[in-house]
């Protein structure tokens, strides 16, 4: 589908027979219609370094893993149902003698203004909920499959150093030379650290620290209820899924401080190791700053992709304040790490 057919669906398309009168949401991989009960999760027909929507196989495909890996830890995940254009109208749901055009992952609709990020944006958050949120996670984590697959220091260097893929991106902004100064200077930084820690990073897949997980634990991915529910973990690429448990920690965490809530990071990460009834070692520490780095340079990456893909100036104003409070917690990281050396 194009954003031109998801428009008249999210408009005057239905859902078993019901007209939608969604909301619309866009990212730079995916769709969300919003209804009053349901939301709707529809795949961009993308094909990018990191993902590959591009055909209507795939995109059925990792609609059933969003489904299936999501359910291990929230219900709201209700089901893939199919997308038809029939008669000049687009419909989600039952049963057509014609081929589906797309396909739709199915949600209950969750009160966007309970969502973490929209509750730090009001300074909204309290200990408590941090501490509910930490217990949960750790609950998963114990719980989680143990990956054994080799750390790939090559690998670990390249994903880090992919800031470098924004440098273009980055031209149109008026600080560029600045910018672009502190993206190598985390380079050299990022090798260096990855090059004296290694062994570490070895032990901790020898132990059994990487796992299969949420791996986009951040602020946008979970709701403060009674219980929270976390959502919308990575399906796409297992890499990005199956990794360290503290570099997962490091993610929440790193948002909670890039909404100067330091003071939540720290309740959030000393609660989850209670409930793991461990300790983190002083080298544990230090990865734990590096982890916290890598998160935000991806955090300003995804942003910075997100200003240049938006032609809407609203849009780009609030993409371009993201990665400004993301970029500079990353520089912030950097020269903690620096000072580690």
């Amino acid at each position: 589908m194009n954003a031109t057919e998801i428009l008249r669906l999210c408009q005057h398309g239905t859902f078993k027979g019901k007209p939608l009168n969604g909301k619309l949401i866009e990212t730079h991989i995916s769709w969300v219609i919003l209804s009053e009960e349901y939301a709707f999760k529809i795949k961009k027909p993308v094909q990018l370094s990191f993902v590959d929507f591009s055909t209507w196989e795939k995109r059925k495909y990792y609609c059933e893993q969003e489904v299936k890996l999501n359910s291990r830890f929230t219900d709201i995940y209700l089901g893939v149902e199919p997308i038809y254009f029939v008669k000049d109208h687009w419909s989600i749901g039952g049963e057509q003698e014609c081929e589906a055009k797309d396909f739709a992952v199915l949600m209950k609709r969750m009160k966007e203004e309970q969502r973490l990020d929209t509750l730090l944006k009001k300074g909204e958050v309290h200990s408590e909920q941090l501490e509910k949120l930490a217990y949960q996670v750790a609950g998963f984590h114990k719980n989680a499959e143990v990956i054994n697959r080799p750390f790939d220091l090559q690998k670990a260097k390249e994903t880090f150093n992919d800031i470098l893929s924004i440098e273009k991106v980055l031209e149109e902004l008026p600080n560029y030379d600045e910018l672009i100064g502190q993206i190598h200077r985390s380079v050299k930084l990022s090798n260096l650290f990855l090059e004296r820690n290694y062994k570490l990073l070895e032990q901790r897949v020898s132990e059994g620290f990487v796992r299969d997980v949420h791996g986009d634990l951040h602020g946008g991915n979970v709701f403060l209820m009674e219980s929270p529910v976390l959502f919308d973990c990575i399906e796409f690429k297992e890499d990005f899924r199956q990794i360290d448990v503290l570099y997962e920690v490091a993610f929440i965490c790193m948002d909670l401080e890039s909404w100067g809530r330091k003071d939540l990071s720290n309740v959030f990460l000393t609660t989850y190791f209670e409930q793991l009834e461990e300790s983190i070692s002083l080298k544990e520490k230090k990865l734990f700053t590096y982890y916290k780095c890598l998160r935000a340079n991806i955090r300003a990456k995804v942003y910075a992709i997100e200003i240049s893909q938006t032609q809407e100036e609203e849009s780009k104003k609030g993409y371009l304040e993201a990665f400004n409070r993301y970029f500079s917690l990353f520089v912030s990281y950097l020269n903690q790490l620096e000072n580690l050396q």
